[in-house]
């Protein structure tokens, strides 16, 4: 589609509180400035107008520079309408071309990306168009890996915390202390001086109650308590140290809440897709992953026309830079990032449950390769195979995989089985 065929182009430059808006028509080339406001009402307002003037099922082009998800999010809503997010550095470095001091307003702003949508729309990659439950899941996917992060910071200062006055409940506590028992524990007994004053008899009843029943380790967890020595007597230390202890085991549990909750969603959302069957079989997928690779690859096989597609999008391949006789390859550091982690995340997990990824792994390793670029060139071998397996719509066969490896006498064969 060349922006012909488009019967309105909008470049958008977006503030806080208003938007100043350029309208281009293709064919005349005949443009308006427009300042609207960020209010919904009034953003609506003004394109319905932009559309009752043009003729029935017209095709609208609307560019902005990303991040932009309030844009998106409202324009999405409209049938007939294309979406181009832009690199912001991409549109600067247009804009300086015409002006080499740099002088630019927001208007002018404006209007150079929808000459930039016109001039190089070909180039362009538009937003996808995925239907509702596919939105629905992705956004699901990222709030709750947001609220992983969000746990993690509790833990990592939860810690922090134990070890000013109370080390000893890192030893009685699991290593991720997030789990009920342990926020219930600290909840409980926030010090060593109100742990010592419980009966073994109380503190029995309280492991066996959430589960854990080990007679050893109770014996351990027991002896522990019994000969421990506080780091501090003062209650001047001790008191504000216990206050913070107990905020962090209260929001640690509303956070573990909230994540049952999200994952009961994605479930039920994912469930809806015929594709995800494909996903959770995949070695080391599991619930999580297989909702987050369904939601990067969809339904409709018509999103994505090759594989790499995919891997430039996600940042997984390279970038090759050359100029003479200088050859330079690096990572991509521009990215979505939560679709980049995504794939890389799962290369991680997969190769401790695929043959293959496995000796990818330590092939790479003996060749003193980073951890994380191992992880990235796995996913690069992982999205070729994957996009053609799903383009195909057959499921992922290992074994298919390993006897292809040995018929090429790949150097992987030599650490299958590491």
């Amino acid at each position: 589609m060349n922006p012909s065929s488009f019967d309105l182009l909008i470049g958008i430059d977006r503030s806080d509180s208003r938007l100043d808006i350029a309208t281009c028509d293709p064919v005349t080339g005949q443009s308006a400035a427009h300042t609207v406001s960020t209010d919904p009402a009034a953003l609506r307002g003004w394109f319905e107008r932009q559309r009752a003037a043009l003729p029935s099922h017209a095709h609208v082009a609307v560019a902005f520079e990303q991040p932009a998800t309030n844009l998106l999010v409202f324009f999405s809503q409209f049938a007939g309408v294309t979406l181009y997010p832009l690199n912001p550095a991409a549109v600067r470095s247009y804009c300086k071309s015409f002006a080499l001091s740099g002088a630019h307003t927001d208007t002018t702003d404006a209007a150079m990306i929808a000459r930039y949508l016109a001039h190089y729309h070909s180039h362009l990659r538009a937003h996808p168009a995925r239907s509702g439950d596919l939105e629905e899941l992705d956004r699901l996917n990222q709030s709750r890996r947001d609220l992983v992060d969000e746990r993690t910071a509790l833990i990592n200062r939860l810690q922090a915390t134990l070890k000013l006055y109370y080390p000893q409940a890192l030893k009685l506590l699991s290593d991720d202390l997030y789990r009920p028992m342990d926020c219930a524990f600290l909840l409980k007994w926030p010090s060593l001086q109100a742990l010592q004053k419980v009966k073994p008899a109380t503190l029995r009843a309280f492991w066996h109650g959430h589960g854990s029943r080990s007679e050893a380790l109770l014996s351990r967890r027991l002896a522990l308590i019994a000969e421990a020595l506080p780091l501090t007597n003062d209650p001047h230390r001790i008191e504000p140290l216990i206050l913070e202890v107990r905020l962090l085991a209260e929001e640690l549990l509303l956070v573990d809440k909230h994540l049952k909750r999200y994952e009961a969603s994605i479930a039920a959302v994912a469930a809806r897709f015929e594709d995800f069957a494909f996903f959770q079989a995949l070695p080391g997928a599991g619930p999580v992953f297989a909702a987050r690779l369904l939601a990067v690859f969809g339904a409709d096989r018509e999103l994505w026309g090759t594989a790499e597609d995919v891997l430039r999008l996600s940042g997984v391949a390279p970038v090759t830079q050359q100029s003479g006789g200088k050859r330079v390859v690096h990572r991509r550091h521009h990215a979505p990032a939560f679709l980049h982690q995504t794939l890389v995340e799962w290369a991680g997990e997969s190769w401790q449950h695929s043959a293959w990824a496995k000796a990818f792994y330590h092939y790479q390793k003996a060749r003193n390769k980073p951890y994380y670029s191992i992880m990235r060139m796995l996913a690069y071998k992982w999205i070729r195979i994957l996009f053609r397996a799903w383009k195909d719509r057959v499921p992922y066969d290992e074994a298919r995989y390993l006897q292809c490896l040995l018929k090429s006498n790949s150097p992987l064969c030599a650490y299958l089985g590491a």
